[in-house]
C-alpha cells in the first residue's frame, strides 16, 4: 500500500528472516508504526485472506502433498512462498500479542476458528519448511510435534467447515479427534 503507514515498517535482516525470527527492538517499532486507517484497512485484508476456507484448504492440501513427495527443496520453497506472502502480517500479529498492544488484542478478538485455521496452517508449512517443525505421516494425514499444533488447525478448520454448513473434511494437516471424536491413533509417542 504506497503511502500507508505499513510501508515504514523496519526490514528484519535476513539473517533472522521467517515467521518464527524477530528482533524484539524491531518488534516494537513494528507495533508502533502500524496505526491508524491504513493499519485497519490491511488488517480487514488480511483477516479476510485468513477466514478464506477455500485457500486454507489448498495450503494444507499442498503442505500434505509436498510432505508425502518428501522433497525437502519444494518444502523450502512453499515455506519461502507462504512467508513472503504472510508472514510479515503473522509475525506483527504474535509479537502484538506478546507485548500487549491494543491493536493486535483488538484484532485477536475478530478471528473466529476460520481465521485462526488459516493463520495456524501457514505458521505450520512455515516452520515445516524450514525444519523447525516435525511433521509425521500416520494414515491419511501428517501429525506435529507436539501434536497439539496440528490438532489445533484441525480443530479450527473442522469448526470452521460446521460453522459454513459443510461437511467436515479429511485431514490431511493433525487430527480433529476432539471434535471428530476419534482420538485413537492420536496419542503421543
Amino acid at each position: 500500500m504506497p503511502g500507508s503507514s505499513l510501508t515504514r515498517q523496519p526490514r528484519i535482516a535476513k539473517s533472522e528472516a521467517g515467521l518464527g525470527a524477530y528482533r524484539p527492538s524491531s518488534a516494537v517499532i513494528l507495533m508502533l508504526s502500524v496505526t491508524g486507517p491504513a493499519f485497519a484497512q490491511a488488517n480487514d485484508a488480511f483477516v479476510s485472506r485468513m477466514r478464506d476456507l477455500r485457500e486454507t484448504r489448498q495450503i494444507e492440501q499442498d503442505l500434505a502433498k509436498t510432505l508425502k513427495a518428501g522433497d525437502k527443496a519444494a518444502l523450502a520453497a512453499f515455506a519461502r512462498k507462504i512467508d513472503n506472502q504472510d508472514g510479515k502480517t503473522i509475525r506483527w500479529f504474535a509479537v502484538g500479542i506478546l507485548i500487549g498492544s491494543k491493536e493486535a488484542r483488538e484484532l485477536s478478538l475478530r478471528l473466529g476458528p476460520c481465521a485462526q485455521a488459516g493463520i495456524l496452517i501457514r505458521s505450520i508449512a512455515y516452520a515445516a519448511g524450514t525444519g523447525r517443525l516435525a511433521m509425521e505421516e500416520r494414515g491419511a494425514a501428517f501429525l506435529t510435534k507436539p501434536r497439539s499444533t496440528g490438532n489445533t488447525y484441525a480443530e479450527n478448520v473442522g469448526r470452521c467447515e460446521l460453522l459454513a454448513g459443510l461437511p467436515v473434511s479429511t485431514r490431511g494437516i493433525g487430527s480433529a479427534c476432539v471434535t471428530s471424536g476419534t482420538c485413537n491413533d492420536d496419542d503421543e509417542d
